[in-house]
């Protein structure tokens, strides 16, 4: 990721974009390094910016702006240090370690539960994802998947085939489907033999 340093300030502080002390560096003293070679400087990160709550506070005209374009809430929880992001289709969490910012995925999303009971709710690791430096590629990636599922919704062979994760998520939309049409004929012949209604397969 890359930091804004100011080179005539002696508190040898780094800022993300967007931080209002970078945006008070004059441009003949502004510059851009990435954080590692910041850190290897002497520059230490700024109180205002830094950690989840500084990548929230600095990002916070990224994240209203998908509010616009797509269903999308989002809560940074203070206690916990976690950003929660809820969609149309899942609901995500997104905490710092070490290695950078990691996403989670809610295991069994219940779009009827209340905002506060999915944060207590049971997450996994989205694995196909690493750790980020940047916390609007989890945001982006969360963006795409829910454009995915609506895709999916509608016929998943629009789905996107042009790179390799995405020709993988595309072979699963086609096995799922597949296995969805056994399901439904499955409980067409049941229907047929008990007289029973069939049931509403999703």
């Amino acid at each position: 990721m890359k930091v804004i340093v100011s080179d005539a300030s002696r508190k040898m502080v780094y800022h993300r974009g967007g931080c209002i002390y970078a945006a008070r560096i004059k441009s003949a003293h502004r510059m851009t390094l990435k954080m590692n070679d910041a850190v290897r400087h002497g520059y230490h990160e700024c109180s205002c910016c830094s950690g989840m709550k500084g990548a929230v506070r600095v990002s916070r005209k990224a994240l209203n702006q998908v509010g616009q374009d797509i269903a999308f809430e989002y809560l940074y929880d203070d206690k916990s240090d976690t950003l929660f992001i809820r969609t149309e289709f899942g609901f995500w969490k997104i905490y710092q370690k070490e290695s950078g910012f990691v996403l989670y995925h809610c295991s069994r999303y219940d779009r009827t539960k209340t905002f506060e009971a999915l944060m207590h709710d049971v997450f996994h690791r989205q694995s196909d994802v690493p750790a980020y430096e940047s916390l609007l590629k989890h945001v982006n990636y969360i963006v795409e998947h829910d454009r995915a599922k609506r895709i999916i919704l509608e016929d998943y062979k629009k789905l996107p085939q042009r790179t390799k994760k995405q020709k993988k998520y595309y072979k699963k939309a086609e096995q799922r489907a597949r296995r969805l049409q056994i399901m439904r004929v499955d409980m067409l012949l049941d229907s047929l033999k008990t007289g029973k209604p069939l049931k509403q397969l999703a």
